[in-house]
């Protein structure tokens, strides 16, 4: 569990959310626990701030295809981002973050998206305003693309569906895939 009780909050760091890049911008805060990806609030916990990491399911899905084929070798579809969500999504490591909270959800009271990482660690009421960050790893290659580049109107239908929750909730338009990673 990602507990800071310095300052009393909770990290839900979903994968492929930037999770590592704002674990170790908060931990240089000071106090904050090793990274998982464990949702929850221990007992030591209740009554903390619950912060949890986002990110737009078009861009998601791309790193959730990254991720997966550097982790098992190149099985899933490397050279064509359309065919592995035809074939392989939903992923189940990688399910929508309102689907993967449920009723949790309504304890969230920071949400830090990926798309605004910096801007949104900024806001948290225990982050000094000179805070360093560390260089923003969390923003993905392909090789020189951007992300409308490697999706259809097929693929693009498909990621809306299986992650409409997502849109929903937190605010993502459905119809923009974002120009950068």
């Amino acid at each position: 569990m990602n507990i800071c009780h310095k300052h009393k909050f909770i990290l839900w760091a979903p994968p492929r959310t930037a999770a590592r890049f704002v674990h170790s911008a908060l931990n240089g805060i000071g106090g904050l626990s090793q990274l998982t990806h464990s949702i929850g609030v221990p007992l030591d916990g209740a009554g903390y701030s619950i912060v949890c990491t986002v990110r737009n399911p078009y861009t998601r899905a791309l790193s959730a295809w990254k991720w997966l084929n550097q982790i098992h070798k190149n099985e899933y579809s490397p050279h064509d981002f359309k065919e592995f969500v035809r074939k392989r999504m939903p992923i189940t490591s990688v399910r929508p973050v309102s689907q993967e909270l449920g009723h949790m959800l309504e304890m969230v009271k920071y949400l830090v998206r990926v798309e605004s990482v910096e801007a949104d660690l900024r806001a948290l009421p225990w982050v000094p305003s000179t805070q360093v960050f560390p260089p923003n790893a969390y923003r993905s290659n392909y090789h020189a693309r951007v992300p409308s580049d490697l999706y259809d109107e097929e693929t693009r239908k498909r990621v809306h569906q299986l992650y409409h929750e997502d849109f929903v909730e937190f605010d993502y338009d459905p119809n923009v895939i974002p120009n950068k990673f």
